[in-house]
């Protein structure tokens, strides 16, 4: 869903237009909240739409297929609603995009439960919409309320608590409230290892949270030391979307940390074109390159 640096949206391969809100609030992680839902067509599962003016151009067609599902309380009438709520949103019509997301949310909840996942994605493209028209309070309440609702359901330590964590703990963050920020991503982590092992992209990428609210509160010896391990671990293995997504991201945030430092040398080695291997100060490791376009 979106979330953030790891969104079920993404990680499950949802539906298009929900893997592109997604894909979105995934951005705007790293502080580009104004152009997240533009830049989120580059991350997309459908190839064909190749930018801006081409995805906004759909949303006569969505009206058009919700116009024929308006009148009823199924899953296309969920479908139809999310998608044009989608298409309005990348137009910045966040209230009309609002009310349809809650039409859906209300549809799905009374189908499926409150837990089920797809109530987590609308809940997470709902969050979108309040995050990006900056309403952080609210986006967070509503995450809250749901993940009180899958806890409910679900294992304490099974990977939608994790991310759901993670989905408050991103809008924490772009809140300027990197102090509660911490709390949630910490226990974000600790749900992403005890479900999925230390070493899974989704892991890696949880630490990348967490280091970025450790550098926003000024802590920076230990943002570092969640961060490079993170990244060593990282440039391991095969270069699957999710492991060479969780890298870039790693690697953007050291070098963020180590030039806001002052100490450019070190953020130099942390540049897209340094090599990993001096990076990470021993040893041969593969080059890092730049985050190649996501196969979901």
């Amino acid at each position: 869903m979106m979330l953030s640096w790891g969104t079920e949206a993404i990680e499950r391969r949802l539906p298009r237009s929900q893997s592109f809100s997604a894909a979105a609030l995934a951005l705007s992680n790293r502080g580009l909240i104004a152009s997240a839902l533009q830049n989120a067509v580059a991350l997309g599962p459908w190839r064909l739409f190749a930018g801006w003016t081409h995805v906004c151009s759909h949303a006569p067609t969505q009206r058009q297929v919700l116009a024929r599902n308006e009148a009823h309380a199924s899953p296309a009438a969920s479908q139809a609603r999310n998608d044009l709520a989608y298409q309005l949103s990348l137009r910045g019509e966040y209230p009309e995009a609002e009310r349809l997301y809650r039409q859906a949310l209300a549809i799905e909840t009374a189908a499926s439960g409150p837990s089920s996942r797809n109530v987590s994605v609308v809940t997470g493209n709902l969050s979108t919409v309040l995050t990006l028209a900056g309403r952080h309070d609210e986006a967070i309440a509503l995450q809250q309320a749901h993940l009180l609702a899958l806890r409910e359901y679900l294992q304490p330590d099974h990977w939608r608590i994790g991310s759901r964590l993670g989905a408050i703990g991103t809008s924490y963050l772009e809140a300027g409230r990197p102090g509660d920020a911490e709390k949630v991503l910490l226990e974000s982590i600790a749900v992403y290892e005890s479900s999925l092992g230390p070493e899974h992209s989704w892991t890696l990428r949880a630490r990348g949270r967490a280091g970025k609210a450790l550098m926003a509160l000024d802590r920076h010896a230990e943002a570092e030391s969640m961060l490079r391990p993170a990244y060593l671990i990282a440039l391991e293995g095969e270069a699957k979307p999710d492991r060479v997504k969780a890298r870039e991201e790693l690697r953007v945030l050291l070098e963020e940390l180590h030039r806001g430092q002052g100490d450019h040398a070190a953020a130099r080695r942390y540049r897209p074109d340094a090599g990993a291997a001096k990076a990470a100060g021993s040893g041969v490791l593969p080059a890092v390159t730049q985050e190649g376009e996501a196969e979901h």
